[in-house]
């Protein structure tokens, strides 16, 4: 079990319930953490945006990695066998979670994305401009290449649900 604070995460035992160990920043904000892959991602903020994202052996929270990400607005953290992503502002960096290595990024151009949903095969987010245009972005989730971007209904607020075997 996985438990955060505003500075921290921690691995808590399933069954009592006990602290098993304990990832503190004192320095920086905890942006977003999710698990995957034994490994739990954590996301930090210092004075730029949440740009240092770290991998905690899920069992014991031994630090497997670390890295810094572009990324110098709030941002969120999600993930899906072996693929992570960060997503904020107009920002989507994929990455692999067992080594952190980048898989691809993306940038938006001028619209804001809402946090990405992972699945096995798809990453998909929304893409909101000025002007009210709204945008599906549809990326691989390993592979470089442009993503399929499609233009979504005007006056709608869609928001993406699943990347499974279909987009929703």
């Amino acid at each position: 079990v996985i438990e955060t604070g505003t500075d921290r995460v921690a691995g808590l035992d399933p069954d009592t319930g006990r602290e098993r160990w304990s990832y503190r920043r004192g320095n920086a904000t905890l942006c977003d953490a999710t698990r995957q892959d034994g490994v739990v991602l954590a996301l930090f903020a210092k004075s730029h945006g949440c740009r240092d994202l770290v991998a905690l052996d899920a069992a014991t929270g031994q630090r497997r990695w670390y890295r810094t990400v572009e990324i110098t607005t709030p941002a969120r953290l999600t993930s899906s066998t072996g693929t992570g992503v960060v997503t904020g502002g107009g920002q989507m960096i994929a990455f692999d979670t067992g080594g952190g290595l980048n898989r691809w990024t993306y940038s938006a151009d001028g619209c804001t994305l809402d946090p990405a949903v992972v699945g096995p095969d798809w990453i998909a987010t929304v893409s909101r401009c000025p002007g009210g245009l709204r945008r599906l972005v549809v990326h691989s989730a390993t592979v470089d290449k442009a993503p399929w971007v499609g233009t979504l209904a005007p006056g709608s607020d869609p928001h993406v649900l699943s990347t499974d075997d279909r987009v929703a």
